[in-house]
């Protein structure tokens, strides 16, 4: 995670590839209570209903910053439960930000063109216009990043007005890339020119 932190709200996320797992030593704790009646009887209710929801419920928190959204489960969570627990979506990815009306708490829909990331918790509505506006200034500070690379190489004009697909990819994935940590602002500049020099060049 990076950035100041614009949002935090304790939630629950639904994940897809989750599965019941208990950590070492939580097997033994839960056998000591009966697990061998316990865990027969909740893995069908399990099965229902990630069935209904195309997966499980897993708690944590979800965090927005100026750069991406990102869901951590929670301690007990990661104790019993293994699979793509760890989510974080970089705004600049972010296609749209919707609330689903749920009982008891709404859930927001995150989506991009790869996932949608779902999360329920009190004050969704608020989280959910946050998200909104935070990824609003991602894609403008993007945009804003593009021209003026494409200005410093001194790129005409009309030429800015199509970006190639191979272009986009490749400015979506250096995005992703300096999101996620792996590079510094530095970096991220450096490769950016790099791939607008190239791009110019091709043309």
């Amino acid at each position: 995670m990076h950035g100041d932190v614009l949002a935090t709200k304790m939630a629950n996320a639904l994940i897809e590839d989750v599965q019941i797992s208990l950590a070492p030593g939580v097997d033994e704790l839960i056998s000591a209570f009966g697990s061998d009646l316990v865990m027969p009887a909740v893995r069908p209710v399990i099965s229902v209903f990630r069935a209904a929801w195309g997966g499980l419920w897993v708690g944590g928190r979800v965090t927005l910053t100026p750069e991406a959204v990102s869901f951590a489960p929670n301690a007990m969570n990661r104790a019993v439960q293994s699979g793509s627990l760890d989510v974080e979506v970089p705004l600049a990815l972010v296609t749209g930000v919707d609330v689903i009306p749920a009982f008891m708490t709404n859930i927001v829909a995150i989506s991009t063109p790869e996932l949608v990331l779902k999360v329920r918790c009190y004050g969704a509505r608020e989280f959910a216009d946050a998200a909104r506006a935070a990824r609003d200034q991602a894609v403008e500070t993007l945009r804003n990043t593009i021209a003026d690379a494409r200005a410093a190489q001194a790129v005409d004009e009309p030429e800015i007005q199509s970006l190639p697909d191979s272009l986009v990819t490749s400015l979506r994935e250096l995005s992703e890339l300096h999101s996620a940590g792996a590079l510094t602002d530095e970096e991220f500049r450096d490769a950016k020119r790099a791939v607008l020099r190239n791009s110019a060049a091709e043309e």
